[in-house]
């Protein structure tokens, strides 16, 4: 797995069908060491906090109906029953869980879900928690920029850096800083990158002016 180490921690990381397993002292190599597991993603200290983990990624498809999402988890999950047993039970681990996504229109304003006993014996026999991710699926296919209204404020575009040289520089930052304790993330973290970049872009001509010094 030595050619996971320098994969970029990867893009939506909550809102994709797969399991992950994570812990501050969690030896991922030893794990996988006698482990038939394969999975698709391996951090050690990277992502939202101090931890180490793996991920093992269900479907690649961006947008997958719950029915069907489930069918894939307890395909998944039969089959791999004992060695998913084994990873709830190895040192270190602190969550094991699988995460589904529920899709939801832009103009829908609640939403309740959960599992079918069938998902929910089979989570429960693989030792493997489960969680619902909720996301708006006009993000991912409307290519137009997103406006939320925050509390407080006035409405802000998420979509305007995302992506750009700039975004990805301060995400870094900020994600460091956090990583490093030395920051906690109390809004919501698109929207503090978002807020970085823009006072970066009103203040350009004093930032040019100090790094050209």
């Amino acid at each position: 797995m030595d050619n996971q180490k320098q994969q970029p921690w990867p893009a939506r990381f909550e809102r994709r069908l797969h399991i992950v397993a994570l812990g501050e002292s969690f030896d991922v190599d030893a794990f996988l060491a006698g482990s038939s597991l394969r999975p698709d993603f391996v951090w050690k200290r990277r992502g939202n906090g101090p931890t180490n983990g793996l991920e093992v990624l269900l479907s690649e498809e961006q947008v997958v109906p719950m029915h069907k999402q489930e069918e894939i988890a307890v395909a998944y999950l039969r089959a791999n029953r004992e060695q998913l047993r084994a990873l709830a039970k190895f040192p270190g681990v602190e969550v094991l869980s699988l995460g589904l996504v529920c899709h939801l229109r832009l103009d829908v304003i609640g939403c309740g879900t959960g599992p079918s006993a069938t998902l929910m014996y089979h989570a429960l026999d693989s030792g493997v928690g489960l969680t619902y991710n909720v996301t708006l699926e006009g993000r991912q296919v409307d290519p137009r920029p997103i406006i939320r209204g925050l509390p407080k404020g006035p409405s802000y575009s998420f979509e305007r850096w995302e992506g750009t040289p700039l975004w990805r520089a301060v995400e870094k930052a900020v994600a460091d800083l956090v990583q490093g304790g030395d920051l906690i993330e109390e809004n919501y973290h698109e929207f503090i990158v978002e807020r970085i970049c823009d006072s970066l872009r009103r203040r350009k001509k004093a930032i040019v002016s100090q790094l050209s010094r």
